[in-house]
């Protein structure tokens, strides 16, 4: 196994210990368990990196090593990509397709995406009243007052706004303005 180690070394200028367990585990993994051929790379690499025949280029956790004596001879920056998320420098497992570092960063994207668009919808939802807002500008009547004061409570916001032909946030900003936010739905 130890000389396969080695020719899947050689083939690559830059690479991770997780490159040469995945090639290793397609040919072995039937006969071996993947945390011995995972051991195995990683013992064999660590005794190259201290006969200083490999470099370690990266100091975060997947190390990237750099093998001077590659068959390959791409430069680094075509390889490697940067993660959106964190900003880290890492090797795409998947090729194009793989746009996060880790599991952790694709998720945090995802959640900052549903976010984004759970307040997109409620703005749409909030905005949609705007266009039909008739007294857009307009100073406050007396009898507006009374009708928010009023249906505290009982009507929504979106509600109030289109009986008022005022915009949601107008609505909004006049109940507590006016003191009454607590029983406005």
């Amino acid at each position: 196994m130890k000389e396969r180690i080695y020719e899947l070394i050689l083939e690559r200028r830059y690479f991770r210990i997780s490159d040469i367990t995945e090639e290793l585990w397609k040919e072995y993994g039937e006969i071996f368990p993947r945390y011995f051929i995972r051991d195995k790379v990683k013992s064999f690499v660590e005794v190259m990196v201290g006969q200083g025949l490999l470099n370690v280029l990266t100091d975060y956790d997947p190390p990237i090593f750099e093998n001077p004596i590659a068959e390959e001879d791409r430069p680094l920056e075509e390889l490697l990509r940067k993660c959106p998320v964190c900003g880290k420098d890492f090797f795409p497992k998947r090729g194009k397709q793989d746009k996060y570092c880790s599991r952790e960063c694709y998720y945090k994207a995802k959640y900052r995406r549903t976010q984004k668009e759970l307040k997109k919808r409620a703005r749409k939802y909030y905005r949609s009243n705007d266009a039909a807002a008739t007294n857009h500008g307009k100073p406050w009547t007396e009898e507006e007052d009374r009708l928010l004061i009023e249906n505290k409570g009982k009507l929504t916001y979106r509600q109030i706004a289109q009986k008022l032909g005022r915009t949601v946030d107008a609505v909004a900003y006049r109940a507590r303005k006016l003191g009454i936010t607590g029983g406005v739905k």
